[in-house]
């Protein structure tokens, strides 16, 4: 069965996600609530990502589970883009330009190891080398514990509510790891977000059944936690500390589940057909968010300096995204389907 209210949503997914990192070179910043509030709503890509990636799991994963199978699928379409993506970053970062280097470098003249070698693993482990690709280190141990979610697929409703429900409190007084630096910590944080994925796979039927009224509730609920979060208590955005510190409860992930799930059912009621541009999206939404980086990379140095602002925004987004599917495409024409091991897709 082909999902394509799913698939519309994936490609929402990525577009958020590049909508994320396209704004911290835009050098625009809200003025008013409104649009603190805009770019607040926008925020929050990956939260679809890990719910899509449960859903999958769940869908396609489960019913005949194989570890060795599903691990070395993951190796080639997932770990090794990233393993060739990242190698060239790598040694710019461990030689010429440092990246996060507080957490990577210490004090010149102590060899080899502590200059290169060390540096070079930690970028690798950590992901910290481009823009988002610490995603993957993440969702590698999400991949290694995979058999603990198909038992969990096995439980009773009661029992994955009740473990869903206690992880989310857990993730809550987790946060984010401070510049995602942990993966660790983000298995922590963002777990309950692909379980509730899972979930709403197992029972896609009866949850497609929610009324209109219901779902009007999710994104009115969800807006409002939004609101508050930025104007009562003074967050600009997602929050991130220490794993073992207290910093209060994270809103995030429940907003962000009810905002997923009425978006989800408003595709299932109103968008839920074949579009051939945003299937396009969707099928090469893993190609664009490993090339997405580099390419902003390469835009900020070649744009003039004064082209800012919120519309600049927008259009950065846009053409980034644009030259990410065309670059993409070129790559999957030459190389056929050997592309998945280069960039995914």
């Amino acid at each position: 069965m082909y999902l394509h209210s799913l698939n519309n949503l994936r490609a929402l997914s990525i577009i958020l996600i590049v909508f994320n990192h396209t704004f911290w070179v835009s050098n625009w910043h809200p003025e008013s609530v409104y649009s603190g509030l805009y770019k607040f709503l926008l925020m929050g890509g990956t939260f679809y990502f890990l719910f899509i990636s449960g859903f999958l799991f769940n869908h396609l994963s489960v019913e005949n589970f194989s570890y060795s199978k599903f691990i070395k699928q993951k190796i080639r379409t997932v770990i090794s883009p990233y393993i060739f993506l990242s190698i060239f970053p790598i040694i710019v970062a461990v030689t010429v330009y440092p990246v996060y280097p507080e957490y990577f470098f210490t004090i010149k003249g102590q060899g080899i190891w502590l200059e290169y070698i060390k540096p070079a693993i930690l970028y690798f482990l950590s992901g910290r080398v481009l823009t988002g690709y610490w995603y993957i280190p993440f969702i590698a141990l999400v991949f290694i514990l995979s058999p603990l979610f198909v038992k969990y697929s096995k439980f009773t409703l009661k029992n994955q509510l009740l473990l869903l429900g206690c992880l989310i409190i857990i993730s809550g007084f987790t946060h984010r790891a401070t510049d995602n630096m942990n993966p660790f910590q983000a298995v922590v944080y963002l777990i309950p977000m692909f379980m509730f994925g899972m979930l709403c796979s197992a029972y896609n039927t009866e949850i497609k059944k929610i009324s209109m009224g219901y779902v009007t509730l999710l994104i009115l609920g969800s807006t409002i936690l939004s609101v508050y979060q930025l104007v009562v208590l003074n967050i600009p955005g997602n929050l991130s500390k220490e794993m073992f510190t207290y910093a209060g409860f994270d809103l995030r992930l429940i907003e962000k589940g009810m905002q997923i799930l009425g978006v989800y059912l408003l595709f299932e009621r109103f968008c839920s057909k074949d579009i051939k541009f945003i299937s396009l999206i969707a099928s090469s939404s893993f190609a664009i968010y490993f090339l997405h980086s580099i390419v902003i990379f390469v835009i900020k140095r070649v744009v003039p300096a004064n082209w800012e602002g919120f519309l600049y925004w927008h259009l950065l987004t846009i053409c980034v995204v644009g030259i990410c599917i065309l670059i993409a495409w070129i790559l999957k024409k030459i190389l056929g389907h050997k592309s998945r091991y280069i960039i995914g897709w």
